[in-house]
């Protein structure tokens, strides 16, 4: 038996084991996944030069850059309700907006005039949530963009708070 088809037949049965499902079709397969040599040998000299890790420095000082611009912004929308809380990582800012303001329609009124934002029910399973919050992506937009976009942002939140 080759070694794919016995970590296949062990992560089944672990799988049977810990799930209480009726048959084993229910049951996601375990594959063993491997790239050939000539992958492996290029992605170990990429590893090995260095620039791997210099590229990952200079896009965190990036992300960084960009979330603390956004956080700034929406530091100053808090007197009208804004909130959210500063990520430590990653690329977006989950916000939540003011009481009475339907992300929904918020973000549509956002996008009319040039920005895309994403709604938060879209985040939960049966869009049973979210409703007041919205996702933030700065990671692809220069500091000019992004600064104009929350120029947006807050245009089309007085829009939606006054009516």
């Amino acid at each position: 038996m080759s070694a794919r088809r016995a970590s296949r037949l062990s992560g089944e049965a672990l799988c049977r084991a810990r799930l209480p499902v009726a048959d084993s079709s229910a049951c996601p397969s375990s594959r063993l996944m491997a790239s050939d040599w000539m992958t492996q040998k290029l992605l170990g000299m990429y590893l090995d030069d260095g620039i791997y890790y210099t590229s990952l420095l200079k896009f965190r000082d990036v992300y960084r850059t960009n979330r603390d611009l956004v956080c700034q912004k929406l530091d100053e929308l808090a007197p009208l309700g804004v909130s959210y809380t500063k990520p430590r990582g990653g690329v977006y800012v989950w916000c939540r907006l003011p009481d009475g303001v339907d992300s929904k329609r918020f973000i549509r009124r956002a996008y009319n005039m040039g920005v895309t934002l994403i709604p938060g029910h879209v985040f939960y399973p049966y869009k049973n949530g979210g409703r007041d919050h919205i996702r933030i992506n700065y990671s692809y937009e220069s500091d000019e963009r992004l600064l104009a976009g929350m120029e947006v942002f807050r245009a089309a939140l007085l829009e939606s708070l006054e009516g």
